[in-house]
Formats: structure tokens, sequence, C-alpha cells
């Protein structure tokens, strides 16, 4: 038997899937592509599960693996924004985030009295590098051990130089403690502005950005 559906009213199966909240947008093993600012990251869905399973607003979270370079988190609402299974939609969303953001790149900054150290962490064989830098008249590049790149602006010269030195002394400390040496510099991240006094790794201006790109 054939059924004729009135215009305007709402198919069967429309009406499964109005009232199906069990269902996950990507499943387990797809890849993926996360917008990162204006970066694409490429992973793989790790596991999914529902939020608010009681409720009438369930959504629900994906774990997302990047095979080895770390992981993260998305919801459903971050689908279509920050989260894509279409590399060519991931693209064009960052293409467009790229135009608001303010960068600088490594080779745009006057680096004075640069030091960098480094090591390998017996743990996991891991290497391990700090770097500080004067840049121009009021600005100091910092990257310690184990944290992100930082180029933070100071009120004045006499400022900035304290701070320089202070935060020499205790990169100094930590990396005879570690068995680090004194070493070239590796490569400097392009950095995002995040404030007026603060550009930063883009791991770490995502979490400040990210909700306005």
């Amino acid at each position: 038997m054939v059924t004729q559906q009135i215009s305007g009213q709402i198919g069967f199966f429309d009406y499964l899937l109005s009232k199906n909240q069990t269902v996950p947008h990507f499943s387990d093993g797809q890849p993926v592509f996360v917008r990162s600012l204006d970066v694409v990251l490429e992973g793989i869905i790790e596991r999914s599960w529902l939020c608010g399973e009681k409720t009438e607003n369930s959504y629900f979270g994906y774990s997302i693996d990047f095979s080895g370079r770390g992981h993260t988190t998305v919801w459903d609402y971050n689908i279509g924004d920050i989260a894509f299974d279409d590399k060519g939609k991931a693209l064009e969303a960052a293409r467009k985030a790229e135009k608001a953001l303010i960068k600088i790149h490594p080779e745009n900054m006057d680096l004075l009295d640069l030091k960098s150290y480094g090591y390998i962490r017996e743990l996991d064989n891991h290497a391990l590098t700090a770097t500080i830098a004067k840049v121009g008249e009021r600005q100091i590049y910092e990257h310690e051990f184990m944290c992100y790149h930082f180029l933070r602006s100071y009120p004045n010269q006499k400022k900035r130089d304290d701070t320089y030195r202070k935060l020499l002394a205790k990169i100094t400390e930590e990396s005879e403690r570690c068995g680090a040496c004194e070493m070239n510099p590796p490569d400097f991240d392009v950095l995002y502005k995040v404030d007026e006094s603060l550009y930063a790794s883009r791991e770490f201006a995502e979490r400040k950005l990210q909700k306005h790109f």
C-alpha cells in the first residue's frame, strides 16, 4: 500500500529521526577534520558518548586522536564550525578565520640575547627545549620547558630587562637540574595575538580565541 504525504505533514521517517536522540554524527574510527583557529588537523574518532541522555537537549561528545600528536574533544554543537567530516569545508572555515587573526612570524622578530637549552627526558626519550630572548625594546620571547611559546610586552624597557633576568635565571637553574645543555635555538612557533600585551602559540591562543573565530 502506498500512502500519500500531505504537504507540510511530517513524514514517518522524519518523525523517527526527530525522536531519536541516540545516534552520533561521527562513528568510531571515522576520519575527521578539526579546525584549530586557522589550521586544520586530521584525526580519528576514538569514541563517542551521549550527554544529557534523560533530557530533551541531549548531545554527543567525541574523543579525537591525532595519531600520536595529542587528543581533543568536540561536541555535536561544534560540527560545522570546529569539527568537520569534509576536509574542504574545514579548510574553507580556516581560511575565513585567518582573515580575522593577527599573527607574528618568527622571521619578523628581532631577537636579542637569545638563549636556548635542551635535553632528552628519560621517561619517554622526548626532546624538551626552553628558549628566551629580548625582542625589540619592550618584549620577551619565552618558552619554558613543557610550556607554550609566548611573546609578552612590558610597560617599559627597564621592566622588560628585569623580567628577562629573572626568567633567564629560572630557565638556567632548571636546565642545570635536568642536565640540559645550551644549544642552537629550535624552530620558533608562529604566534597569535591574544590581547594587547600577549602573543602565544596556537594551542594556547585557541583557548582564548576559538569562540570568536
